[in-house]
């Protein structure tokens, strides 16, 4: 999601993409290297035992091209940042992170970007 308007504040874009009812837990600044393999260790938990995802997933050709992908893509707003910032909702999270979430947010000056992901069962 791509928000404009909100300066150099993080949580003014946080609040605009969100909603003002949302509650931030924290802001913390974040590098490149750290957030992708964040992301990777993230995307690729297994899980518990019997609850998936199947390990031949995890394994699959199929998993691995789409996490050089989501990489690619993750530079290039890396790439165009001014700042990268992680941040966790205390309150009003869009979905309902049961295993995992991540949030992290790309400033680009007058405009910004917000990845958010999670897992659930």
């Amino acid at each position: 999601m791509s928000i404009a308007g909100g300066g150099d504040d993080p949580r003014a874009y946080i609040h605009k993409a969100l909603g003002a009812d949302i509650e931030i837990g924290d802001v913390e600044k974040i590098g490149e290297a750290d957030l992708l393999a964040e992301l990777d260790e993230l995307i690729r938990f297994a899980g518990d035992p019997g609850a998936g995802p199947n390990d031949s997933v995890l394994k699959s050709e199929e998993l691995s091209d789409a996490l050089i992908e989501l990489n690619r893509s993750v530079s290039e707003l890396a790439n165009q940042a001014k700042r990268i910032d992680r941040f966790w909702l205390k309150a009003g999270h869009p979905a309902y992170p049961v295993f995992w979430d991540f949030a992290y947010i790309f400033v680009r000056g007058e405009a910004a970007t917000i990845l958010i992901g999670s897992s659930s069962d």
